[in-house]
């Protein structure tokens, strides 16, 4: 392992010594790379925000004269082929992103101008390039000063961030500009000369180091050196002689540098040619420098190879950015001031200031949302009204249903005459199949769906277009609110069509349920010319006066007429509803939205320079935040960077330590035994302080007995920053908090449930997890403390007891016996090792703690060094010594930090101890390193021996289930199959139960039938109470109801209120005949899971819980749906055919003509305040409305039934059907078919053993 370069300052010598000391173990090769990351992130990420607008950022620009090797260096440090040759081979800035990956494949991204595209080849690195700069620059040779950005991400790169600028040339060449050489320099010059920059000079050693131009350019912007980095190239082309002279000139004699000179050694063209690898080339730099008689001692000082430069580069970024932070930071805040004054500056137009910004905004979105919802109220715009836009919309639906009745009528009347021959099944003469004319009849109604939804996406576009005028006139200097307002106008429009889209393809299939109350039906009848025929009785054969399908046709048209009135009126009302009504309040909430957390700026971007200017200052506002929050992050994590140095390497452990909680976690440990640490001492040995040290956390300690249950104390690292939390859990207990003071209270009141209030024990585990950023990836169980004179309270067998139980963990093979025995006792007189010496007589699984060495006798510290060197007692895997806080050191209040910082101290200054901080043998740093080490090694040693035993317990457990007895079939492979009958019988029962409505009992449309019925009576009595307040109005109108308006004249806006308020009474009958079918088509389904599944009680519990579920939803759909349907009733809507067929039904016409001429006969032909009577026709009024309400009467009695019908029984059984075949695929078929008896509970439990030994197996396999 090579040496720290010199440029590391000494507060990293620690962790240099650390990274010495781990890089052989492989999982911690390259940490010290990972160190550096979020410098160079944040730097990237300060580039990509743009913030190099405004400032300078740190970087390193690499120059060079053409062909000093430029490219080789680089090849080498990003491991791959870069455009390279003789003459101008970079011709634009490159810059150079080279990221370093844990683990995963080599890949890259290039980008340049609006162009970006990533690779997974890196052979093609070579090619892209070139190609940028050709689409940059042009064909040929000339130079563009446009950045390409390439950025590496490989496990074989270091982090780092270079950008290569054009190679220096002198004469030029064919095909370039006389000027070249001047273009190039002043390319160099606009990098170079930012304070910020790191300049990387590429020099040949072949050449005369005073002549080179780039050094020379360097010098002139930065005479001192500080910013100068020298690379010496082609060290092997060098004549023989001078030799010497390289070296004074890599040991500052010649040009000092204060970042000195690195000499490497790359690939070369005839390398190249000779197809010598990358990979090979470094072997061959590493061989030439070793044996080099004059240059191998620059190895040394780690001045020479590329990996030493790569190193070199990357700490002097990093130190560079640190360096430059504060700066960067003072010239962000300067920056925020300049921009926030600008700003002051542009007060036209909307307010500059963001705190008015809002309110403005609020204000012309609240107008917005009022010009809308007026819209949507009353259908007044600048132009035509809106309603009287979609009227003929509407009124082209009635026409089209209308001329489909005439169309049904002949196709009827064409069925009936050939009914015998086309369509008579097995059905004697005279009779005819319901199901026959019911399916003619469906498929009619289904005919209308595409006519129906074209009439919606007819008034969809006319809605839209109002909607968007609106959204021209209220924001028509604003265009990203127009844009935003218009976007949201098609998203709402466009989910709403998909609504009422839904919602006519629901009803359409109501309708095809052929559902209507028997009393609208027999009305309808009545009132028909269908009692004359059946009078008449016409007797065209013998059997003919027996035969009455001749009256089949004027029956269905009959019914048809209902479905038509329904269908007029329904389509209409659902599509005012959701395309208007819903749409302009969906509208106006979202727009009220954008108040809270929008962007304001950015919404009131104006048309016009002045706003075009004002969101350049917001953007660099913006911007300019940014990177001031980002840049203060990066200044705290740098005064905790060495914190998280040195923990970074945990995260490397994480997955083995989570794949063993996993497994604990399944339950496998009731299995076989998992790998752990076990902690064990003599009572007050120091263990506790040990793991107090190790979680950050004070833990129960004090004299005597502390410990009294197994801990389990899992601890958790957090990759970035984050709150502390704790978990702790024992029996059924679990409980979370987030202050680190309340842990020994917790683990207290978890000791005393468990084992009582006094001083006993108890082998109940008490798991407590700790996440934190400050803790290391490690689980320890933590024992009670060994003891051999019971205290007042305890048994007298408390030793042995406690005993007993640290054997129960210590003895596994699978544990590693961490020992904590105190330095100011005989080692061989302690119980704690004696008893790991018991179960581990060769000390491979034991790892000794020594605590308390500053209570060492003086004289005795040898005998100490002899213990840890292994000379008294040896063990494999050794001790380690800390020195954690002690009680006076709690009484003086001293902190878990300052007690960490006061160990080292001790152990640094130790006259007999400090050399073992270089030995990693001492401190609980090194304890918890150590520990998670060893850890992670034992999983892994122990994975194979995990998996011969998880094999060995399965083919037991498939033994056993083999033996089982009989029930369900045992094989899995026939449980399935087993499984799927079962469902399919159930399946079939409930199809049968909902086609025929015949079940185990009473027919279940029977039950449903007296429920709407109830209903139907519900709605005629709302009918009377309706005639009667309509009719008490009218006669108290002028003195209680009459505003403003004249004698003789209404407001029309009153009587429909009134409508509204009676047909909103409604709501709650309706969803109590919801809530009773409910309960009858659910105790139906569940009377049917009962007989299918009796044997079976995790299926009828699995299905049980099902059915509520579906029934659950579907109520809940079909309230939503009664609630909508109510609202859009409270429309006051019909089509004008249909309310004047009503009128004539009822006479109305006639009456008109009756109450005038008895209202002239009893008054005179002039109007007079004796007479206006004679003009007044409001008591016409209620007639008008109660035909209107019968309108209403006749919707809900059929819509409410069916509606319910179709959700709650034919679509529940259709998703209880779907639910219950699902459950065949994938299914847990064991746990499903789990008898009541214990054959059944046996058999549970073996199969709930073999899925937890698979799922452990399957778990290991993958970290195998």
């Amino acid at each position: 392992m090579e040496s720290p370069t010199n440029s590391f300052s000494d507060k990293d010598s620690e962790e240099e010594r650390i990274y010495e000391s781990l890089d052989s173990t492989g999982v911690f090769k390259r940490f010290l790379d990972q160190q550096v990351r979020p410098y160079i992130d944040l730097i990237d990420t300060l580039r990509t925000i743009g913030i190099d607008q405004d400032l300078s950022l740190p970087s390193i620009a690499v120059v060079g004269d053409q062909s000093s090797g430029k490219s080789s260096v680089l090849e080498a440090l990003s491991g791959v082929a870069l455009p390279r040759g003789s003459g101008i081979v970079t011709r634009c800035p490159l810059e150079l992103k080279l990221r370093k990956l844990k683990r995963g494949q080599w890949r890259a991204t290039i980008s340049y101008g609006s162009f970006e595209e990533s690779f997974d080849d890196p052979s093609e690195v070579e090619a892209r390039v070139r190609k940028a700069q050709n689409d940059l620059a042009g064909d040929g040779v000339g130079i563009c000063e446009d950045l390409i950005s390439l950025e590496i991400m490989s496990p074989d790169v270091c982090d780092l961030t270079l950008i290569d600028l054009p190679g220096i040339t002198r004469v030029p060449v064919k095909g370039q500009p006389e000027d070249i050489g001047d273009q190039i320099k002043r390319l160099i010059l606009k990098y170079v000369t930012k304070s910020a920059t790191i300049i990387l000079v590429v020099v040949p050693c072949n050449v005369d180091i005073a002549t080179t131009e780039a050094l020379r350019m360097a010098q002139e912007v930065d005479p001192d050196g500080n910013r100068t980095l020298a690379i010496l190239t082609k060290p092997d082309l060098i004549d023989k002689g001078v030799e010497t002279d390289v070296l004074n000139i890599v040991q500052g004699k010649i040009i000092p540098l204060s970042k000195g000179y690195i000499i490497v050694k790359c690939r070369g063209q005839s390398d190249i040619n000779d197809k010598i690898t990358l990979a090979e080339a470094v072997q061959i730099e590493k061989e030439f420098f070793s044996t080099h008689r004059y240059f191998s001692t620059l190895l040394n000082e780690q001045k020479a190879t590329t990996h030493c430069l790569a190193r070199r580069l990357t700490q002097d970024l990093v130190d560079h950015i640190k360096k430059s932070l504060p700066h960067l930071a003072q010239q962000i805040h300067a920056s925020l001031l300049n921009v926030k004054g600008q700003l002051k500056e542009y007060n036209e137009g909307p307010p500059t200031d963001l705190r008015l910004m809002g309110p403005f905004l609020s204000q012309m979105i609240i107008d917005f949302g009022d010009q809308i919802e007026e819209l949507s109220r009353t259908g007044e715009s600048k132009q035509k009204n809106l309603y009287a836009h979609m009227r003929p919309v509407f009124k082209q639906w009635e026409s089209y249903l209308s001329a489909t009745k005439q169309s049904f009528r002949e196709q009827m009347k064409e069925m009936v005459e050939k009914y015998d021959e086309s369509h008579r099944g097995r059905e004697l003469l005279t009779f005819s199949d319901y199901g026959a004319f019911e399916g003619a009849l469906k498929s009619h109604v289904k005919t209308l769906e595409i006519p129906a939804i074209d009439t919606m996406r007819l008034i969809r576009g006319i809605v839209q277009r109002e909607f968007k005028k609106v959204c021209d006139v209220c924001f028509e200097d604003y265009p990203q609110l127009r844009y935003i307002a218009s976007n949201k106008i098609d998203d709402i429009q466009s989910k709403q069509e998909v609504e009422v889209e839904k919602r006519i393809k629901e009803f359409i299939k109501m309708e095809c349920l052929m559902v209507t109350q028997d009393s609208i039906f027999v009305d309808k009848l009545n009132n028909s010319e269908i009692i004359k025929k059946l009078h008449e009785g016409k007797k065209d054969s013998s059997s003919g006066e027996l035969d009455t399908r001749g009256l089949i046709p004027d029956k269905l048209v009959i019914y048809y007429d209902i479905v038509y009135q329904r269908l007029a009126d329904y389509v209409p009302m659902l599509i005012q509803l959701f395309m208007l009504k819903e749409p302009a309040k969906v509208l106006r909430n979202q727009m009220m939205e954008l108040r809270g957390g929008a962007d304001v700026v950015k919404l009131l971007t104006q048309d016009s320079e002045r706003g075009r200017k004002r969101v350049e200052l917001i953007r660099r506002l913006d911007r300019l935040k940014q990177a001031q929050e980002r840049i203060s992050q990066a200044l705290y994590i740098g005064s905790e960077g060495k914190a998280l140095f040195l923990n970074q390497w945990e995260a490397q452990v994480r997955p083995y330590i989570e794949m063993i909680d996993y497994l604990r976690r399944i339950g496998i440990e009731k299995d076989l035994a998992l790998p752990s640490i076990a902690v064990v001492g003599d009572q007050s040995s120091g263990k506790s302080s040990v793991l107090e040290a190790l979680s950050g956390v004070a833990l129960p300690r004090g004299s005597g007995i502390v410990t009294r249950c197994p801990l389990e104390l899992k601890l958790r690292k957090l990759s970035k920053a984050g709150e502390w939390t704790a978990v702790i859990s024992y029996g059924n207990v679990q409980e979370t908090f987030h202050d680190p003071s309340k842990v020994e209270g917790f683990v207290r009141r978890a000791q005393n449930e468990l084992a009582g209030d006094g001083v006993g024990i108890c082998d109940e585990l008490i798991s407590l997890e700790i996440t934190s950023p400050d803790v290391c990836d490690l689980t320890l169980i933590d024992l009670p403390g060994i003891t051999r004179v019971p205290v007042k309270g305890q048994p007298e067998d408390i030793g042995d007891q406690i005993r007993h139980l640290i054997l129960k963990f210590i003895e596994k093979r699978e544990t590693i016996n961490l020992v904590v025995v105190p330095c100011n006792v005989d080692i061989a007189t302690t119980e704690a090792l004696r008893m790991a010496q018991g179960v581990d007589p060769d000390g491979s699984r034991t790892l000794a703690i020594l605590t308390k060495p500053d209570l060492v006798d003086k004289g005795a510290e040898t005998d100490i060094l002899q213990i840890i060197e292994g000379k008294v007692v040896p063990l494999k895997k050794g001790y380690i010594m800390v020195r954690c806080r002690g009680q006076s050191d709690i009484n003086e209040q001293i902190s878990l930090e300052e007690a960490t910082r006061l160990e080292t101290e001790f152990f640094r200054s130790h006259s007999h101890f400090s050399y073992l901080l270089d030995q990693q043998k001492v401190s609980t740093n090194c304890l918890a390193t150590r520990l998670t080490k060893e850890l992670v090694e034992h999983i892994k040693s122990s994975l194979p021996s995990l998996t011969e035993q998880i094999q060995i317990r399965l083919s037991a457990v498939k033994m056993e289930l083999r033996n089982c007895g009989q029930g369900p079939p045992m094989e899995k492979e026939k449980m399935g199959p087993y499984l799927s009958k079962k469902m399919l019988e159930f399946s079939d029962q409930i199809s049968e139960l909902c086609r025929t409505g015949e079940s185990s009992d009473k027919n279940i449309y029977s039950l449903l039938r007296l429920v709407f019925k109830q209903w139907e009576l519900n709605l005629r009595d709302s009918k009377v109470a309706f005639r009667t307040a309509i009719k008490e109005m009218t006669e108290k109108y002028d003195e209680v109801y009459r505003g403003r308006e004249l004698v003789t004249f209404s407001d029309y806006c009153v009587y429909e209120s009134t409508i509204k308020k009676h047909v909103e009474d409604l709501k709650h009958p309706a969803l109590q005949t919801l809530k009773l079918v409910r309960d009858i088509v659910q105790k139906e389904f569940k009377d049917l899971c009962e007989i299918c599944f009796q044997n079976f009680p995790q299926l009828r519990y699995i299905i049980v819980n099902q059915i509520d579920e579906i029934q659950s939803k579907q109520e809940s759909k079909v309230e939503k749906r009664i609630r909508e349907y109510i609202n859009m009733e409270k429309l006051v809507y019909t089509q004008d055919p249909i309310f004047t067929q009503k009128m004539v039904d009822f006479q109305f016409v006639e009456r008109i003509q009756e109450y005038e001429s008895t209202a002239l006969d009893k008054g005179e032909n002039a109007a007079s305040p004796n007479n206006c009577a004679v003009f007044d026709t409001r008591k016409l009024t209620p007639e008008k409305l109660i035909i209107y309400y019968e309108i209403v009467y006749q919707r809900l009695a059929d819509f409410v039934p069916m509606l319910i019908l179709l959700f709650m029984l034919k679509e529940s059984a259709g998703m209880l059907r779907a639910h219950s075949m699902d459950m065949r695929d994938g299914a847990d078929a064991v746990k499903l078919l789990m008898e009541d008896s214990e054959a059944g509970h046996r058999r549970t439990e073996l199969y709930q053993r073999l899925e937890r030994l698979r799922q452990a197996q399957d778990k290991i396999s993958i970290n195998l």
